[in-house]
């Protein structure tokens, strides 16, 4: 899925943000509190209503493309309401009403949604629905599930390396997950945690483990080597038989492992494993790029970021100059508050400088950067 523009209103909290435009790479920049991090959050709740009720009085107005060409628009609206109907499941109790909802394909009318009643391509639905959920949820169509799956491809859990629970609890499991997994295409399809599937690129696909192992080496020059070891330690008695991943370490060569290394690390390696294993037409949405990297990481990551852009598609925020003046100012988007509305200009239209230096300057030094907070 590519995302292409969002309008989006949150009533509850008052606040809204004005039709942004997104490409394969978007470098949100402003000042703290402009609402960098709030567009990243209306994109993730949008997200959320694909597979369930809102607890927020909200409206949205998204466009997006699937398989290339096929661009869709949908719409819709919670409201707040007394509860319409009885229900067993808590949640509704403070659940919003999904008064309306539209989804368009290619500029013809593919679904609407009013409460509790669903046309799909002109046509009634003969059952009842909840009123409190999208159609994307409810409805059993194979383009619709293909959207909703679509949707669940925005990724923003870049802090999230270990799984609470372990994929790999016993030998018989792993056995079976490297037999199903042994395409990179299939490892990238898996909804299997980011360590999983660089365990079975390590066995499955040893050409892209190398790839991810020369891009953090590259960062981390005094690691010669990477690899993942069975753990039989007493340590972890929950994660016996897992997959460890360790690091090799000059000059004495020592191993260590991934729960003694640092975090910068292990961010570091977060970002290039999920941009090498993450499928086609994944949404990254990355808040302050440069946290808990340190800065010679920087470098590194931000150039896999710019290597991906178009198979993969980028919405980050930062504050860091290395991050914005090594990325194109064409990507930038400036983002500004006035009281509660929220609004991004595009900086190739407002930057003329030609040179990467003159031109960030020219950002840090231009009205609506330097201003980007009104409270009136």
């Amino acid at each position: 899925m590519k995302l292409l523009s969002l309008e989006f209103e949150n009533k509850t909290e008052e606040w809204k943000l004005e039709k942004t435009q997104f490409g394969d790479l978007t470098l949100l920049v402003g000042v703290s509190g402009a609402g960098k991090t709030q567009i990243l959050k209306a994109i993730t709740t949008v997200q959320q209503i694909a597979f369930g009720p809102s607890l927020h009085e909200i409206s949205w107005d998204v466009v997006f493309r699937l398989n290339g060409d096929t661009e869709y628009q949908w719409i819709g609206e919670f409201k707040k309401y007394p509860v319409i109907e009885p229900t067993l499941n808590p949640i509704h109790e403070h659940s919003m009403v999904l008064t309306t909802e539209r989804l368009i394909k290619n500029g013809y009318e593919l679904l609407k949604k009013e409460t509790d009643t669903i046309t799909f391509k002109q046509q009634k639905s003969t059952f009842a629905v909840s009123p409190y959920e999208s159609a994307l949820h409810v409805v059993s169509e194979a383009e619709i599930q293909k959207i909703q799956k679509a949707w669940a491809l925005i990724d923003n859990s870049h802090q999230n390396w270990f799984p609470i629970k372990s994929q790999w609890e016993t030998i018989d499991v792993l056995e079976q997950l490297l037999e199903s997994y042994q395409t990179l295409e299939s490892i990238q399809e898996s909804n299997l945690p980011i360590v999983a599937k660089l365990a079975l690129a390590f066995k499955n696909q040893p050409g892209t483990f190398q790839t991810i192992k020369e891009r953090f080496v590259e960062v981390f020059q005094q690691v010669t080597e990477m690899r993942f070891q069975p753990l039989a330690s007493t340590r972890f008695p929950h994660l016996e038989f897992s997959p460890l991943l360790e690091i090799q370490v000059a000059p004495a060569s020592k191993w260590i492992d991934y729960f003694q290394i640092s975090s910068g690390m292990r961010q570091t390696l977060i970002h290039i494993a999920k941009m090498l294993l993450s499928p086609n037409g994944t949404i990254f949405l990355i808040d302050e790029f440069e946290n808990s990297l340190g800065i010679n990481c920087i470098d590194e990551v931000t150039d896999s970021v710019l290597n991906e852009s178009g198979r993969l598609q980028f919405i980050i925020t930062s504050h860091h100059p290395y991050v914005i003046n090594n990325i194109g100012f064409e990507f930038w988007k400036i983002v500004t508050r006035k009281g509660g509305v929220i609004s991004t200009h595009d900086a190739s239209e407002l930057i003329q400088a030609k040179s990467k230096h003159d031109r960030f300057l020219q950002l840090f030094n231009y009205e609506k950067y330097q201003h980007g907070v009104d409270a009136a």
